[in-house]
């Protein structure tokens, strides 16, 4: 079985944490030095974790778009595949904050079902369920 490439590891780093990289680089090295069976099984291991951690970005990334339009399918979609529901804007909003912002009453509550935090904060202070109430 070839080694591989090198491309195939800058793809299968780009959601994983710089620490899990580091770490991941090191199991690997020593793999390596142990036998190719064992790192073929350490590679295949960290491509499963990177995939799982690019569709969780993924997700997170369409949390909040999916909140605003009102689309709870692909809110749960979102939800089940792991996004981070307390993820933040650039302006502080969570997804919870922004389906209370546009009265999705439904994607509020999935949201909190799921562990949105409903004490989260905006840049300006603002509370998603205070922001609800109005």
């Amino acid at each position: 079985m070839a080694m591989p490439r090198a491309e195939s590891l800058k793809v299968a780093t780009c959601c994983i944490s710089p620490e899990a990289r580091a770490w991941m680089r090191t199991v690997i090295a020593a793999a390596i030095a142990v036998s190719r069976p064992v790192f073929h099984k350490l590679f295949r291991c960290y491509l499963h974790l990177a995939s799982f951690s690019c569709t969780q970005a993924k997700a997170t990334d369409e949390l909040g778009p999916a909140a605003e339009r009102g689309d709870l399918a692909s809110v749960q979609d979102c939800v089940t595949k792991g996004a981070n529901v307390d993820a933040q804007t650039s302006n502080g909003l969570t997804a919870l904050s922004i389906a209370a912002r546009e009265g999705h009453a439904d994607i509020v509550k999935l949201l909190l079902k799921h562990g949105a935090d409903k004490e989260a904060k905006d840049n300006v202070s603002h509370f998603a369920m205070h922001i609800f109430v109005r």
